[in-house]
């Protein structure tokens, strides 16, 4: 997860606190806080078209078929599907990392720091899905802050998006 940080703000943390601090300079051309981590959805999951099953029969004939015809008959087209999927989505978060970059007299700068920032390591989300065809719309709202309970301003993660792969 990425986020992007408005203005030319630097975040700072202590043991007790996240805060950000206003800077005249340098202008920051990047300003960002990321988080890495594993996700599990849980999602219900409708599709207006099936894709079709394979017998047995088919697998075995699948297996000795060098042409690969048969392995194309069993391929799910997404032309005229409807989906829509609701669910959680559950997230650990293992690594964050925030970035500045900026240009000072003529030459690119950044900083990273590897620091915690006092973020909340797990996340709950609800989701929903909606599309057609390879065409798809996501929404999650975060169940939980970004940061630790009373350690930083309260913050809850949004994410909408859209994806031109089918999720079927």
């Amino acid at each position: 997860m990425n986020y992007r940080l408005k203005n030319n703000v630097m975040l700072a943390y202590n043991a007790d606190s996240v805060y950000g601090m206003e800077m005249e300079t340098p202008d920051l051309r990047k300003n960002k806080l990321r988080q890495m981590g594993f996700r599990v959805p849980l999602m219900l999951e409708f599709n207006t078209k099936r894709a079709p099953l394979p017998t047995d029969a088919d697998l075995i004939a699948a297996r000795a078929d060098t042409t690969g015809a048969l392995a194309k008959r069993f391929r799910h087209s997404r032309k005229n599907n409807f989906h829509i999927a609701m669910g959680m989505v559950g997230s650990w978060y293992f690594d964050s990392m925030y970035k500045q970059k900026w240009n000072e007299d003529g030459e690119v700068r950044k900083t990273r720091d590897k620091g915690d920032y006092l973020l909340l390591p797990y996340r709950a989300a609800a989701a929903v899905r909606i599309g057609y065809g390879g065409l798809n719309l996501f929404a999650e709202y975060s169940l939980t802050p970004l940061f630790k309970d009373g350690k930083g301003p309260e913050l809850t993660p949004i994410t909408v998006g859209l994806t031109l792969v089918g999720f079927n």
